[in-house]
C-alpha cells in the first residue's frame, strides 16, 4: 500500500514439547523449527523489497532460554538460539541496505504460552514480565531515533529472573 515497511516484527512461537528433549517426536521437533525459526527467515526474505525501500528494521523475538535453558523446554531454547545467530548474521548481510536486525530475549512473560510452565509458581513483578514491558523495549529498538544505532544485538529483558 505504501511501498515500504518500517519495521517487521516477528513475535510468534510455539512450544511443541514440554519434557525431556530426547523424548520429543520428529514431527514436534520439525514443527518447532518451522514455526520458531524457518518462518522468520523466510518472512524476512519475502519482506526485503519493502524493507530496502526505506532501510527498515527487523525485530525478532528470542528468549532467555536460548542462553539459559529452561529444563522442560529445551527444543524451544534450541530454536531461539537459532534466532540469536540469525540476528547476528543477517545484521551484517543487510547492513548495506540500511536494514537493522535485532531481537529481544524475554525471560518469563505472562502469556497463554507460558501458563503451563508457571503452574505452581508465585508470579510477581520480580520474576515475570507483562507483555507491555517487552513492547516498550521493542518500541525503543524499532524507533528511528532512539534505535538508530542498535543493530545485530539480542537484548535480554528478564527483570533479574535467572538470578532469583
Amino acid at each position: 500500500m505504501f511501498g515500504r515497511l518500517d519495521c517487521l516484527i516477528l513475535n510468534h512461537a510455539t512450544i511443541t514439547h514440554v519434557g525431556k528433549q530426547m523424548e520429543i517426536t520428529e514431527a514436534n521437533f520439525d514443527e518447532a523449527i518451522n514455526v520458531n525459526l524457518k518462518s522468520c527467515f523466510f518472512m524476512i526474505q519475502e519482506s526485503l523489497p519493502l524493507l530496502r525501500a526505506k532501510g527498515g528494521n527487523v525485530l525478532l523475538t528470542s528468549s532467555l532460554s536460548a542462553t539459559d535453558p529452561f529444563h522442560s523446554i529445551g527444543v524451544y531454547g534450541i530454536t531461539k538460539a537459532g534466532i540469536n545467530n540469525m540476528v547476528r548474521s543477517l545484521s551484517v548481510e543487510l547492513m548495506e541496505y540500511g536494514i537493522r536486525v535485532n531481537a529481544v530475549a524475554p525471560g518469563m512473560v505472562e502469556t497463554e504460552m507460558s501458563a503451563p510452565l508457571t503452574k505452581g509458581m508465585v508470579l510477581n513483578e520480580r520474576n515475570c514480565a507483562k507483555p507491555e514491558h517487552i513492547a516498550a523495549v521493542i518500541a525503543t529498538i524499532c524507533s528511528p531515533g532512539d534505535g538508530k544505532f542498535m543493530n545485530g544485538e539480542v537484548y535480554t529483558v528478564h527483570g533479574g529472573f535467572p538470578r532469583l
